[in-house]
């Protein structure tokens, strides 16, 4: 269960921090 769990929350940053790139160059270009 830990593993998964781990892997969830990567996966959550690993989402989170596209949209902010996705979000950063919308707003920039």
């Amino acid at each position: 269960m830990p593993t998964q769990f781990k892997l969830i929350r990567f996966l959550s940053y690993t989402a989170a921090a596209l949209i902010a790139l996705a979000v950063i160059q919308f707003l920039w270009y």
